[in-house]
């Protein structure tokens, strides 16, 4: 969904190590955390390691409000869209 180097700016924008985004593209793309860890060929345990750390470096408490966190990151990064989504209508002059 999201291209390399939009990745890499919201990285940057969460303040996440490469490990912890690579957890995160797999979550933001709706995977379980026992898919996760045998795609990164880590131990579920370790998956959920990463994962609480990253609940807590976001303040996030779920999946849910993870990817949430990912894609606020994203419009912050992309003001013409964010900008054209947020603007109030102007009043009319009748």
């Amino acid at each position: 969904m999201l291209s390399a180097s939009t990745w890499q700016r919201v990285r940057e924008e969460l303040g996440l190590s490469p490990r912890e985004l690579e957890l995160v593209q797999h979550v933001f793309d709706g995977k379980k955390l026992a898919a996760v860890a045998s795609e990164m060929n880590l131990a579920l345990g370790t998956v959920k390691t990463y994962t609480e750390r990253i609940h807590r470096k976001l303040e996030v408490r779920d999946q849910r409000e993870l990817a949430l966190a990912v894609f606020r990151a994203y419009l912050r990064l992309s003001p013409g869209r964010a900008a054209r989504r947020t603007t109030a209508p102007k009043p009319s002059s009748r």
